[in-house]
Formats: C-alpha cells, sequence, structure tokens
C-alpha cells in the first residue's frame, strides 16, 4: 500500500499537478503584487494632484511647482522597478540555480553513503535493482515536469511584469 502511494506521488502526472500548482502560486502573488503597485501608484498620482493644487494656492509660481510635482511623480516611478539594490536583486535571481545545485550535491552524497553502506551495487539484489532502477526512473521524471512545468510556467508572467 505504501509503495502504491509512493509510485503514485513519484509519478510525472503529479509532479506536473505540482509545478502547475506551484506556477499557479506564483502567477496569483505575481497578480496581488501588480494590483498593490497599481495601486501605490493612483495614491501617489492623488497626493501629487494634491500637491499641484496646494503649491497652486500657496506659490503663485505655478511654473516651479509643475517642476516639484513632475520630479516628484518621476523619482515614485523610478523607486517602483527593482529592490535598490544589486545584491538582493542578484541573491534573488540566483536562488534556482543555487536551491538546484544543493539538492543536487546532497542527494549525490546521500546515494553515495547508501552505496558504500551497502558494499555497491553488486550487493544488491536483481529484483531489487530493477525496482530501484524503475523508482530512480519515476523520480527524475517527477522532477522535470515539477521543474518545467513550475519553472517556465511562471516565465510569461514575469516578462508582462516587467514591460
Amino acid at each position: 500500500m505504501i509503495s502504491g502511494i509512493l509510485a503514485i506521488l513519484a509519478s510525472p502526472i503529479f509532479g506536473s499537478a505540482f509545478g502547475l500548482l506551484g506556477s499557479f502560486l506564483s502567477k496569483r502573488e505575481d497578480r496581488l503584487n501588480k494590483e498593490l503597485d497599481q495601486k501605490h501608484e493612483r495614491e501617489m498620482a492623488t497626493l501629487t494632484h494634491t500637491q499641484k493644487i496646494e503649491y497652486r494656492q500657496v506659490d503663485a509660481d505655478a511654473n516651479v511647482n509643475e517642476q516639484d510635482a513632475l520630479s516628484f511623480t518621476k523619482a515614485v516611478e523610478g523607486s517602483s522597478v527593482n529592490s535598490g539594490s544589486k545584491i538582493a536583486d542578484s541573491l534573488k535571481s540566483a536562488i534556482r540555480p543555487i536551491l538546484t545545485a544543493y539538492l543536487v550535491v546532497v542527494l549525490s552524497y546521500v546515494a553515495y553513503q547508501v552505496s558504500t553502506i551497502l558494499g555497491g551495487i553488486t550487493a544488491i539484489p536483481l529484483t531489487d535493482l530493477i525496482a530501484t532502477y524503475i523508482r530512480l526512473i519515476a523520480t527524475v521524471e517527477f522532477l522535470t515536469s515539477t521543474a518545467v512545468l513550475f519553472w517556465f510556467g511562471i516565465r510569461p508572467t514575469q516578462k508582462r511584469i516587467q514591460s
């Protein structure tokens, strides 16, 4: 029964569903962030408009006030593009490759340790070796379908947000 459940969880179909779920959640978060950015921009535009009216009431020189309002608007628009820290942006973009490499190294180390403890592949009976080989293929299919559907599934959304 446990091997049946593990076979289902390691299947490419479950991996695809898992990748799609991750892609959906990422797109949902992007939409929420975009809504927050738009709300902030509307509030800032209203604030800028209010500031323009107050400047005109207090100061007779409308040209100076218009330049101040335009400078304020440009500053607000420029600050919403990136985090402002090249280190933070670089770290954010490097998380996926670093995490993937880390998981590959850890899995390889565990596999090597198990192989050493068991005495290598020759110590494993042929029926167990075939079952392990089949499970290994299913796991690789699961990981591949998860990575492809999640990582490439969110790519178009990121391009739309940046433009």
